[in-house]
Order: structure tokens, then sequence, then C-alpha cells
């Protein structure tokens, strides 16, 4: 890990936001993950999901608003493989996921507010390449993300 929050934190305060962490789990093998964020706005949905993983860059960070559903996941085992993949950094989801012991596996960070076993619609309904607000803050597409065990982090700039 080439950074740790708590230090942007000391290096870079009048430069981040920090995500309220109160309703975060994290998943899959990696458990620290930066780069510019890309970012869907769905609601029981996955159909943009696919989508945006698919066209994300190298590296990316992808922010799926999922407006904080508990109801049905929007990721899962299969998605999550076809993010490994393309390289995605990492996946921060205002949702569910499924699939987790098999996710714990894979060599990616997700955090998630938490999971459940049933499936979302595919119809591909939402939005992409928005600013969306959940944690108290602000995803804006093309600044940076910076998650390890400590938080979430974000900055209108690459800090490292």
């Amino acid at each position: 890990m080439s950074f740790y929050t708590s230090e942007l934190c000391d290096k870079h305060q009048d430069e981040i936001y920090v995500a309220e962490r109160s309703l975060f789990e994290y998943f899959g093998n990696s458990k620290a993950f930066s780069g510019p964020i890309v970012t869907i706005k769905v609601y029981e949905d996955n159909g943009l999901v696919e989508n945006i993983i698919d066209t994300a860059e190298k590296g990316s960070v992808i922010i799926i608003h999922g407006s904080g559903s508990r109801r049905c996941a929007l990721l899962g085992k299969q998605l999550t493989e076809k993010a490994v993949e393309r390289e995605i950094a990492g996946i921060i989801v205002y949702g569910c996921i499924r699939d987790s012991h098999q996710i714990n596996q894979m060599d990616i960070g997700i955090i998630a507010i938490g999971t459940n076993p049933i499936m979302s619609v595919k119809e591909g309904a939402g939005e992409k390449d928005i600013p969306v607000h959940f944690a108290g803050i602000d995803w804006i597409p093309g600044q940076y993300t910076y998650a390890d065990q400590d938080g979430i982090i974000i900055a209108k700039r690459k800090l490292v």
C-alpha cells in the first residue's frame, strides 16, 4: 500500500473530505485502494453496474449510489470478477452486495453498507458520470478517493 488515509489527512487537511463510516463494511482481499472516481446512481437495478465496469478506466474507483437500499444486491461474484479482470482499483456501494464469501477471496477492495442474497433487476435504469451524495460527502467524477481500514477520503486532485 502506498498510502495511509491517516497520513493523507495529516498532510492535506485543507484539501480532503472524509466520508462518514457508520454504514460501511469492507469486502475483498484488498483493504486499501485509491483512484479516480467514476459514478452511477441506480435504485435496485444493477444493469448500469455492468456497463460502468465495462467502460471505467483501469485503476478507477467505481462509486455506486444505490440510494442506500438494503432490499437487494447491486454487485455480486460475476460483476466483481469482471472488475478484477479489468483492473478496477475498488468499488464503493451505497447499497448491498451478495456472494460475499467468494468476493472476499478476490483481489479487489469493495466497501458496501451490507449484504443481501437477493439479486436486483437488470433493466439498466439510472444515471452515470454525475455527482452523487452519500456518507456526508459529494462524490464527483474525476476527483480521487482513497480508502483503507481507517476510512475513506476524497480529494479534488491526486495526492499520491
